[in-house]
């Protein structure tokens, strides 16, 4: 069993770079596969494939956010999970399409708006 001091349990730092190294890994895998799927899932249903990135991919973001949430309600600390919330979804959606926009330039079509 790992030591512990006051921080928390000590874990070796060799250990913390390989369980980061897999994490990235499964993140790029579930990421391309998410992606794969939704484009295909889309003709499939008769959807376009703005409506599938608006729906799966954008409720797929948030959901990180959400089960950081729920634990922060879990363990009575409400303003966190608020503040979680809160922000992430600001970010989420001024930040993010606003350096996407700063690099490079977005249209948007009227039947979208």
């Amino acid at each position: 069993m790992p030591e512990s001091d006051e921080h928390g349990p000590h874990i070796d730092i060799w250990k913390a770079w390989l369980v980061l190294a897999i994490g990235f890994v499964l993140l790029l895998f579930s990421a391309q596969l998410t992606v794969e799927s939704a484009a295909s899932f889309a003709p499939e249903m008769g959807m376009s494939n703005m409506a599938v990135s608006a729906i799966i991919i954008g409720m797929e973001s948030s959901l990180p956010e959400l089960s950081v949430s729920f634990v922060a309600l879990l363990r009575k600390r409400g303003g966190l999970s608020v503040g979680n919330l809160v922000v992430s979804n600001v970010l989420d959606t001024l930040l993010v399409p606003g350096i996407a926009a700063t690099i490079s330039p977005i249209f948007v079509s009227a039947a979208v708006l």
